[in-house]
């Protein structure tokens, strides 16, 4: 049975030198807190170190769980809508190929209006407000304030020229605007993320409860395991702030950073659908 040596190596993630550098801060500071404990023997923490472990244990535990978890959330819940989006996607063009009322143009504006759709959309989220940057609209000369819902409404209108020539029905309608739909909600769901921030009180309780306990922490075990503390605290350092780290960088799951949704992969997987179906 043969084994790649991938996988025994772990996976890069960009905080790793950023985590590094608090391990060795909290390396040296343990160090300190050891010899200082060595020299001067303060014996009245011994009592309560017991105690303080636990309860720092308690509080380090829920204020990590209540950061990732909510970051999670957020990240999970914008995920989700770009499914939504490729589904709904996918349900219009596939109904578009099943029309053989429509021409080849008609066919080709569809897909430029989907695909163009999902690429305003990432734009949007990203800070881009030109429609000339969307994939098929390099040459518009229009500047709407909202690319996705201008989109969106030439998408609406598209269907209307269709129903007014002739090329579809109530019903084909109906199945069409169901989807259609669809996109300002995707598009509202995304904005509601991006727009509604962690609030400001919660992440500096959290950041600053972490930072208290793993200040304190060295103080409890130096007296029981000297020096051993110092690496101890160093892996605990790593771990615990790395977990911080992490929930800062997918609370905000729009952004260019390596553990932000691949936008533009997702953007890819439409363009590949739209070529396959509508050719």
């Amino acid at each position: 049975m043969i084994v790649h040596w991938r996988m025994f190596v772990p996976p890069r993630f960009p905080a790793a030198r950023k985590l590094l550098g608090f391990a060795a801060v909290l390396a040296v500071y343990t160090t300190v807190v050891a010899w200082a404990e060595e020299q001067y023997h303060p014996g009245p923490l011994s009592k309560w170190d017991a105690g303080l472990s636990v309860v720092n244990g308690l509080i380090l535990g829920s204020l990590v769980t209540f950061r990732t978890n909510e970051a999670k959330r957020r990240y999970w819940e914008a995920r989700s809508l770009w499914g939504q989006l490729i589904n709904e996607s996918r349900n219009l063009l596939v109904k578009a190929r099943g029309l053989d009322s429509l021409s080849n143009t008609d066919r080709a504006r569809w897909a430029q209006l989907i695909v163009g759709f999902c690429h305003a959309l990432r734009l949007h989220l990203r800070g881009g407000r030109w429609l000339r940057d969307v994939t098929g609209f390099e040459s518009a000369t229009e500047t709407p304030a909202h690319v996705p819902l201008y989109i969106a409404t030439l998408v609406q209108h598209e269907l209307a020229d269709w129903r007014r020539q002739g090329k579809l029905d109530d019903m084909q309608l109906w199945l069409f605007d169901r989807h259609a739909r669809e996109l300002l909600n995707i598009c509202g769901g995304c904005e509601k993320i991006l727009n509604t921030p962690i609030p400001l009180t919660y992440r500096a309780l959290v950041h600053r409860g972490i930072t208290l306990i793993m200040l304190v922490t060295p103080i409890l075990l130096a007296q029981d395991i000297a020096y051993w503390a110092v690496p101890v605290m160093a892996v605990t350092a790593y771990f615990v702030f790395g977990v911080e780290m992490a929930a800062v960088d997918i609370e905000e799951p729009f952004g260019l950073d390596p553990d932000d949704l691949p936008l533009e992969g997702l953007c890819e997987t439409i363009e590949a659908s739209a070529r396959q179906t509508l050719g």
